[in-house]
């Protein structure tokens, strides 16, 4: 009977698990069978948005990828939310510095409409090298990905 009960619970978790979408980066389809987004879309996004620092400039790349309601997290401060955050990146003078990054993944929502990335920042000023790992969480609005959510870590 132990068997039985053993067997019959890994049936039942394997039936549970199978019915959630835990695939990273899948095509959805919505009701007009347009697609709506995939991980590779939002790994683009995010290696565009890196390519993009590299040629015109952090400030430039962060404000055009950059959400509306967006909130940085910065090492030792308060959240910058919305109006705040494009206000704090526009202050910044970014000559200088080079910032770019490599994403190394991504993954969105069933309804392609969420996402996130992750990946190494690299940070050059003048001969200073620095590199932090980092996570973006992304929404698709009007067929953009912009992100809603930047953070870093200096924690090693």
């Amino acid at each position: 009977m132990k068997i039985f009960n053993l067997l019959f619970g890994l049936f039942l978790l394997t039936s549970l698990l199978s019915s959630c979408d835990f695939e990273v980066g899948p095509s959805f389809k919505d009701s007009k069978q347009q697609t709506i987004a995939t991980s590779e879309d939002l790994l683009r996004a995010d290696y565009d948005f890196s390519k993009m620092s590299e040629e015109r400039g952090m400030k430039r790349a962060f404000l055009h990828y950059m959400d509306q309601e967006a909130v940085l997290l910065r090492p030792d401060e308060e959240p910058i939310v919305g109006a705040d955050a494009i206000e704090y990146l526009s202050r910044i003078d970014d000559s200088g510095l080079e910032l770019k990054w490599t994403p190394e993944r991504a993954t969105v929502s069933a309804d392609g409409t969420l996402g996130y990335t992750y990946g190494m920042y690299t940070v050059e000023s003048g001969n200073k090298t620095l590199t932090y790992p980092y996570v973006k969480i992304w929404r698709k609005r009007n067929g953009e990905w912009k992100f809603i959510l930047e953070t870093y870590s200096q924690g090693y």
